[in-house]
């Protein structure tokens, strides 16, 4: 029987998803109850995990469990293990209950946050462009020049996949007219960077590279 590694890898190499999450997932198992073969977890192994994570909020909690209960459920079904996913329908205490809500930025607020990015250096403009289209981060980060396209009225930008980055879902795949005022001038100075490159953020993306993460950090 395969132990928790070997099957994590397989997962991995089927599945197409961001990895980061349930290798934290998987790491902190072994970490807790070892490197078991699949069908040797049980109900304590799973709730000596969840203890782990008692300081982190119960909707951390519930993702991190639910990595795991992916991985098992996939191991079980391919090695033909008859036997009850003991990291699921887990009961988490006061799960919910400890949500606290965001107030939204105001208009005035974002017009001064835009204002400001349009005033500084080039990561900075980003904050227009994912404000007012509702794009993710990596989707702006991987964005190449020829996918912002000029029509006689606005700009344009189609998302899609390219060599820096995939997209999350097949309907992640769109195109976005711009008609805010200040994602359209921190789209034009980007178009308007003295560079080669074909990528509008080539400090953070290139073919087969993109620093997401990085880029993240620093905004």
């Amino acid at each position: 029987m395969l132990v928790l590694s070997e099957v994590f890898d397989e997962f991995l190499d089927l599945k197409e998803i961001n990895p980061k999450p349930s290798e934290q997932s998987v790491r902190r198992l072994i970490e807790v109850a070892g490197d078991l073969p699949v069908d040797q977890y049980t109900r304590s192994h799973a709730k000596a995990f969840l203890a782990f994570y008692h300081e982190q909020k119960t909707s951390t909690r519930r993702r991190r469990l639910q990595c795991l209960t992916s991985i098992l459920n996939f191991a079980y079904w391919e090695y033909d293990i008859d036997k009850r996913n003991p990291f699921s329908r887990i009961i988490i205490k006061g799960e919910g209950k400890d949500v606290t809500s965001r107030e939204p930025f105001s208009v005035a607020e974002l017009k001064k946050l835009y204002s400001a990015s349009l005033a500084y250096g080039q990561l900075r403009l980003i904050l227009p462009i994912l404000g007012e289209t509702g794009c993710r981060l990596s989707e702006v980060l991987g964005l190449m020049k020829q996918d912002v396209i000029h029509t006689e009225d606005l700009l344009v930008i189609n998302i899609k996949e390219n060599d820096s980055r995939g997209l999350k879902t097949e309907n992640s795949k769109r195109s976005l007219p711009v008609v805010s005022v200040s994602a359209t001038k921190a789209l034009k100075k980007l178009l308007g960077a003295k560079s080669d490159n074909l990528y509008l953020y080539p400090r953070y993306a290139s073919c087969g590279y993109l620093n997401n993460t990085g880029a993240s950090a620093t905004l």
